[in-house]
């Protein structure tokens, strides 16, 4: 199969070389050589996986900054190579202590989403996520956790916090933030995002939650500077929904024979009586 994915790529192409540089889930990233010149070329198993491409066209219609692409087909696209003129580099962990970098990912992030109230820019090929509290999920948790403050406090508000869920705008969201999803450039640590493969319509809240996380196990001052710089966010939601993600956190690490670590901090947070606390201020946040 490899071998035909490749034959197939450089016909479509006209491609003199190929190199694969990683496979995940289907989706394949080369490095291609094209009339002497170097680019990357990802192709997608999946058709689900190939809405990346609709991404990058619609996101070029748009002044966003991202990657530059030259040809497509249904399922693969040709992607500019932004270090070959060594004027970008690949993001690494220290951008993620680097004030200027993280600014720059702020202003990237608050312009993908102001675009979703753009009705010039088509993205109804996108899927929406809904984020909701389940009866039937809580009464789980708390059979298997214990806890009953927090839980039945949670049964008592549950429609409460889904209704302002069902309020809130769905934004375009990136939904992959990490540091190997990003260029920077080594003159201003402008950050360019790619890599589009998560991109849906769900809260601006789980993506700031996502986007804050990884900065915050850096350095709380990553966070703070990254927060600033964004601006206004509706802290009401952010703080419904970071409380939907460590009930997410514990549901799922119940299907796990061992306790995972991606679930040990919402469990600490629940044992400690913080998940409790943090429910009763929201929820007198709403009421107020």
């Amino acid at each position: 199969m490899m071998t035909n994915i490749i034959q197939y790529l450089k016909d479509k192409f006209t491609l003199s070389e190929v190199n694969e540089v990683q496979v995940k889930n289907g989706v394949h990233v080369y490095e291609v050589l094209k009339e002497g010149k170097k680019y990357y070329l990802k192709y997608f198993e999946k058709k689900s996986d190939a809405k990346e491409i609709l991404c990058y066209q619609a996101l070029l219609r748009t002044e966003i900054p991202i990657i530059k692409f030259y040809e497509t087909t249904e399922n693969s696209i040709l992607l500019e190579d932004m270090t070959i003129n060594h004027e970008y580099r690949i993001g690494c962990e220290d951008d993620f202590r680097n004030p200027k970098a993280i600014k720059s990912v702020a202003k990237w992030f608050k312009q993908l989403h102001a675009l979703s109230y753009d009705k010039t820019v088509n993205f109804d090929f996108l899927s929406e996520d809904d984020v909701e509290f389940k009866q039937d999920e809580i009464t789980l948790c708390y059979e298997q956790y214990g806890n009953d403050d927090f839980f039945n406090l949670l049964l008592s508000v549950r429609i409460q916090f889904n209704d302002y869920l069902k309020k809130s705008d769905k934004i375009l969201s990136h939904g992959d933030f990490y540091y190997k999803n990003f260029f920077v450039n080594r003159t201003d640590n402008e950050v360019v995002m790619f890599d589009f493969n998560y991109m849906k319509k769900g809260l601006l809240s789980e993506e700031l939650s996502l986007i804050r996380r990884n900065l915050r196990n850096r350095s709380k001052e990553s966070e703070e500077v990254f927060i600033k710089e964004y601006g206004d966010y509706d802290e009401v939601e952010y703080e419904i929904y970071s409380i939907y993600r460590h009930v997410s956190c514990l549901l799922g690490a119940l299907s796990i024979e061992n306790f995972p670590n991606w679930a040990v901090e919402s469990k600490e947070l629940l044992d400690a009586g913080i998940l409790s606390r943090n429910l009763i201020s929201t929820k007198s946040k709403i009421n107020s």
